[in-house]
């Protein structure tokens, strides 16, 4: 049988800068296209949070 407090350390390890398993989710709700696409992405999270700190940077809200 499998340990599932491994199994739940494994699936929240937190892989990109600044991200925490104690951090609240930010959701949007996508246009029916764009959610098929980035849900068939193989690591939409991350496919994301680089998306995001893109734009902030071109936005000039931050720097990278």
């Amino acid at each position: 049988m499998e340990n599932t407090d491994q199994k739940k350390d494994y699936l929240f390890q937190g892989k990109g800068l600044g991200v925490t398993h104690k951090q609240t989710p930010v959701s949007v709700k996508l246009p029916p296209e764009i959610d098929a696409i980035v849900r068939s992405l193989p690591n939409r999270s991350e496919y994301i949070r680089k998306a995001i700190a893109e734009k902030l940077e071109k936005d000039g809200l931050i720097s990278v």
